[in-house]
């Protein structure tokens, strides 16, 4: 603090200058000292809104549609109760709507979940009531893949994993074990084919017979694998896309050709990656594929890749993202991962031992990216129905599992999200001149704590709101000024932020 006594005998001229308007986001990847303040050099759980910082991201109760009739929005709230359940899949099926004078055909959806204990459950996604029934005769321990598929004529669900693969069907009590399939950790469906990553060689892509994705006899016209034996490194994951199966290694993509014969099927190289790539990153979004990797975010048309400015590159350094997930859904990419803050605080899931520690929401339409930091997501699953379009995310709190649909909710549930915008320091266009901080005005519906760092100092002030506006009167010297601001109310809107500075 500078005492009046100090700036005696000197010209103090005093400007008015607005501080930030809150149009862009986070920008960790330059030198602060470069950077204008209208972005930050680190921020979390808000949400940039038209030059505003408001309500950010955060997991609640899950609702789903209480009614089939056209219009009507009613919602009930989805309870497991005495469930514990570690990830979830949307399973498709087309029904006969039961409505007098409504449309002839639907999609009668189920949401399938898998508990903790390994075991299968279902419920209606359209329903007055939560009731849940077993999927018998299949537990795993690991998270399997759920495939939607047509199986002779029936909507079914084909669940894959090392420990083998199941079919089952809303009209059958058991699900069915197909005794020959390999070992798989990642599918999709081409082409009435299923392509295939598998545990027992990573460099190997598997493929059923045509047709029929439960018959894994290998020969010229039934099923088949293709061996890569390159610099790219093992397979993590496949994806049929514009007529192509894309497959996505370690270092680099792969293009299968693959039509109807086995004997046409042709593999191109197209692009070899210096960072590496994280397989459950990789989700098809609209017209491209994205995918993380050690490097940063990056876009695939299918030809070629290009990275996403996003200006969080130095946070991904020496980041540990094996257990990464992402979904996509309503034009955004969702994507649970770790990120280094690098500073001295620990949010939430932060003060033990977890997985993820963030969810990024990038609006693939404005490039606006939200960071949800706090949260140890372990599984994400969008669900897509005529009713609803949302995210469910599972996630682990004190060793317990939590599912919730992700929102602008503000907090995990009850869990309140401490939320954060850090300024660059700044010397207004005067270098040569100190600098005397005597008011801080901004608009806010909230409380919250300012805190003014200079060169030499930090000091933070909590202030109350009077009618939606902030008045902070201090004096603070430097020659460098940075202005933060952080705040734990849930529902929170702030704007406008202007400062009264004098030049020494």
């Amino acid at each position: 603090m500078v005492k009046k006594n100090e700036l005696k005998g000197k010209t103090v001229s005093y400007k008015k200058l607005n501080y930030a308007n809150f149009f862009n986001g986070i920008n960790a990847d330059y030198d602060e000292f470069i950077l204008p303040i209208t972005y930050s050099v680190n921020t979390y759980n808000f949400k940039f809104n038209n030059g505003a910082l408001t309500t950010g991201l955060g997991i609640n109760t899950l609702y789903f549609p209480a009614s089939y009739t056209p219009g009507d929005k009613t919602m009930r709230k989805v309870e497991f109760d005495g469930y514990e359940f570690k990830a979830c899949w949307l399973y498709r099926k087309e029904g006969v709507n039961p409505i007098i004078g409504q449309p002839d055909v639907y999609y009668e959806n189920f949401l399938i979940v898998q508990s903790v204990e390994g075991n299968f459950y279902f419920i209606d996604i359209c329903s007055t009531i939560n009731y849940i029934m077993q999927i018998r005769g299949i537990n795993l321990s690991e998270v399997p893949e759920v495939l939607n598929y047509n199986l002779n004529g029936v909507d079914s669900v084909l669940i894959c994993s090392p420990s083998g693969m199941w079919t089952w069907n809303s009209k059958e009590l058991f699900a069915t074990k197909v005794e020959n399939a390999p070992k798989i950790k990642n599918m999709c469906l081409h082409y009435e084919r299923i392509f295939a990553t598998v545990e027992d060689d990573r460099n190997q892509i598997w493929f059923s017979d045509d047709l029929n994705p439960t018959n894994w006899n290998v020969s010229l016209s039934e099923a088949g694998f293709i061996k890569f034996n390159d610099e790219r490194g093992i397979v993590n994951k496949v994806l049929s896309f514009n007529d192509y199966v894309y497959v996505f290694r370690e270092y680099g993509i792969s293009r299968i050709t693959a039509y109807a014969s086995q004997e046409d099927f042709s593999v191109t190289q197209l692009f070899v990656s210096s960072g590496k790539i994280y397989g459950k990153s990789v989700c098809v979004c609209g017209d491209r594929i994205l995918m993380l990797t050690q490097n940063g975010i990056y876009a695939f048309d299918g030809y070629s890749t290009t990275k996403l400015n996003l200006n969080i590159d130095t946070m991904l350094l020496d980041a540990q993202n094996q257990f990464v997930c992402s979904a996509y859904c309503n034009g955004k990419y969702y994507l649970a991962c770790n990120l280094n803050f690098n500073d001295d605080k620990k949010i939430l899931c932060e003060n033990g031992n977890y997985y993820n520690n963030v969810l990024l929401e990038l609006d693939l339409e404005t490039n606006t990216l939200n960071i949800l930091r706090g949260v140890d997501i372990r599984h994400l699953s969008a669900i897509t129905d005529d009713k609803l379009s949302k995210v469910i995310a599972c996630y682990v709190e004190n060793g317990k599992f939590i599912y919730g649909e992700i929102g602008n909710f503000g907090l995990l549930y009850e869990n309140k999200l401490p939320k954060c915008w850090k300024s660059p320091f700044s010397d207004f266009g005067y270098p040569e001149k100190q600098k005397v901080v005597k008011n801080v005005y901004l608009k806010s519906n909230v409380p919250l704590t300012i805190t003014i760092r200079t060169e030499k100092l930090t000091k933070p002030y909590y202030v109350k709101p009077k009618n939606g506006l902030v008045c902070l009167n201090t004096i603070i010297k430097g020659n460098l000024i940075a202005i933060d601001f952080e705040t734990e109310s849930d529902n929170c809107y702030i704007s406008s932020p202007t400062v009264v500075v004098g030049l020494v």
